[in-house]
């Protein structure tokens, strides 16, 4: 039981942070926070919907506002 806590919270949030870039201590929140909402499942699913939800703010929010594409910023 120690070796799977310990891969699952540990090792796993840090290769996909090294892998896909997701920030493990955001990984675990996410984990927390649906497992106590949804149980099982909601730990189960917690991690690829935090990469999915990543990934769509970051290519339909940031990205554009890096590049200027965004609404233009009223000077007062």
């Amino acid at each position: 039981m120690l070796i799977q806590n310990l891969e699952g919270y540990v090792l796993t949030p840090m290769l996909q942070a090294r892998i896909i870039s997701l920030p493990p201590a955001w990984s675990l929140c996410m984990m927390l926070v649906m497992g106590a909402l949804f149980g099982l499942p909601g730990v189960a699913l917690a991690t690829p919907l935090f990469a999915v939800i990543r990934s769509l703010t970051l290519s339909l929010y940031v990205e554009p506002q890096r590049a200027g594409a965004g609404p233009p910023l009223e000077d007062d």
